[in-house]
């Protein structure tokens, strides 16, 4: 081993679960992409049998995992769209720079092939390969200092070993970081956030569709109601007024999560927002542990808005889609 030789791509599929050659490439930071399979064993009574049979069988398979990604300016869009499931896109006059907006919309029939190649002592690399690819979750998270992280859980149809490496080729993207960050409820900037522990966004996927006569493979999942939105803040207690009175109250409000990096084009920046248009603080009173300044942690559920999207992203990039 020399160079990194582990690497991560993938491509958007036209039919759910039918492999494509990955021709997207992304830097990750861990994943946990692997096999599952169903294994029943016979219980059958024999004569002189000990310790059990061999009768053991696959009685179906399917694939998932999670990755973990420092959100870059370039090559995340792809992502957000299969997330939650429309995008508008406007671009300026040069094709040079887009803002993709995501809010939700139907996921079926969406799906991605991933591949992440492994990498061997003697160099060489195995591919694995995930077609029928969906985005169950995505956690967004930036610590003091830290970079503007995300970790997406995946459910695949399943993994196959015989799928030739695509060849990587990369880009050169800039990483958000903490210090482009705001955090605003009802537009007015929070002066108090230490940093964001958790946006959190949960499709209630259907991932159990297994039927006879499909080999063990399963069918699509499906969205079923109810997806989920939560998250946490880590906050220096200042004012009553700033998550208190708001989580005494039940009081909806807007939390708009924004890292604005360099600009693109014209009036087009680098930027990553996510907006939860009703969100409702479940925080708690103050507690005094000592003589230091007190710290709080402020966990938020967002719910359905009386008009709107529940949830949006948007995100300026030099990117088309997908």
């Amino acid at each position: 081993m020399g160079d990194i030789a582990h690497q991560l791509g993938l491509s958007e599929e036209t039919t759910w679960a039918t492999p494509v050659t990955p021709s997207r490439f992304v830097e990750f930071t861990s994943e946990s992409l692997g096999r599952r399979q169903n294994i029943a064993v016979s219980e059958g009574i024999r004569s002189g049998r000990r310790y059990g049979g061999q009768g053991r069988r696959i009685t179906r398979h399917d694939a998932g995992g999670s990755i973990t990604f420092e959100i870059a300016t370039t090559g995340f869009g792809v992502f957000f769209e299969h997330l939650l499931g429309d995008v508008v896109t406007v671009e300026d006059v040069a094709a040079t720079a887009y803002t993709h907006t995501f809010t939700p919309g139907t996921l079926l029939g969406k799906g991605l092939t991933l591949q992440k190649g492994v990498e061997k002592p003697d160099g060489t690399v195995q591919a694995f390969t995930y077609p029928g690819s969906k985005v169950i979750s995505a956690d967004f998270s930036v610590d003091q200092d830290g970079l503007l992280m995300a970790t997406l859980e995946f459910d695949a149809s399943q993994e196959l070993t015989a799928t030739a490496l695509a060849s990587a080729s990369y880009s050169t993207p800039r990483i958000f970081t903490y210090s482009e960050g705001t955090l605003k409820v009802d537009t007015v900037t929070m002066a108090n956030v230490r940093s964001v522990g958790s946006v959190q966004i949960i499709n209630n996927l259907m991932t159990e569709r297994f039927f006879l006569g499909n080999a063990g493979i399963k069918d699509e999942p499906i969205n079923t109601p109810f997806d989920t939105i939560s998250g946490n803040l880590d906050v220096e207690f200042q004012n009553i007024t700033d998550f208190y009175d708001l989580f005494a109250a039940d009081t909806s409000a807007v939390l708009e999560l924004e890292f604005v990096g360099d600009v693109i084009s014209g009036a087009f920046d680098e930027t990553f927002r996510i907006t939860v248009n009703d969100v409702r603080f479940e925080g708690e009173t103050p507690k005094v542990g000592g003589p230091e300044l007190v710290y709080q942690n402020i966990p938020f559920v967002g719910l359905d808005p009386t008009s709107g999207d529940a949830i949006e992203i948007v995100y300026g990039t030099s990117d088309a889609l997908p």
